[in-house]
């Protein structure tokens, strides 16, 4: 069987609270170390296992693929406030987060906004708690974003004006297959969200 070291970035869009795992960054001493890098927004990853590899992270891309309008009032695709405080305050507790702001302002088809993102390590790589909060203007239906340089296209849309959602994700890098993987990703983030 051939293994391999792994960094894969996935993300899932929360509507609800997460539960810990026994490998979330809260009940293990993480092989994982996350840091702001010397260039301006990026992290940088590292392993105590894989010493002569990082992972680099980019907190912003060059223009968003939109489509729709924007709604106007919450409905049930939005995460509440509540939901979104509740992984807020999850992560802010974890050992060695990292929290990074990045303000979206209007400009080449941006939208206002304000990103926070946690970015917390854990055994198998990084955990990622992605927020975003809209200004006077919502996001339209349809508002993807390349966040990374893996360019994982993560939908932002359909969000109102004065509004919060959050997005986990999660940088894996752990040593196995890529049907290790998927069965890891099923466990920890369960089945992906119908329409």
């Amino acid at each position: 069987m051939n293994r391999c070291w792994m960094g894969i970035l996935v993300f899932s869009l929360c509507i609800a609270p997460a539960k810990a795992t026994d490998d979330s960054a809260t009940s293990k001493v993480s092989p994982i170390t996350v840091a702001r890098a010397k260039k301006k927004g990026f992290a940088t990853v590292t392993h105590r296992r894989q010493p002569a590899d990082r992972i680099g992270y980019r907190f912003f891309e060059h223009s968003p693929l939109t489509w729709g309008t924007a709604p106007r009032t919450t409905d049930e695709k939005t995460t509440t406030s509540a939901e979104v405080q509740a992984l807020i305050d999850d992560f802010s507790r974890r050992p060695g987060v990292l929290i990074m702001d990045q303000k979206i302002r209007e400009k080449k088809r941006w939208i206002d906004q304000q990103w926070r993102f946690y970015l917390s390590p854990a055994e198998d790589g990084v955990d990622l708690l992605w927020v975003i909060e809209t200004g006077d203007q919502g996001l339209p239906e349809y508002d993807g974003v390349q966040p990374d340089c893996l360019h994982a296209i993560v939908n932002l849309g359909g969000l109102p004006p004065r509004s919060k959602r959050a997005i986990r994700g999660k940088i894996y890098w752990y040593e196995g297959t890529k049907a290790d993987l998927a069965k890891r990703w099923q466990l920890q983030f369960g089945k992906p969200r119908e329409k």
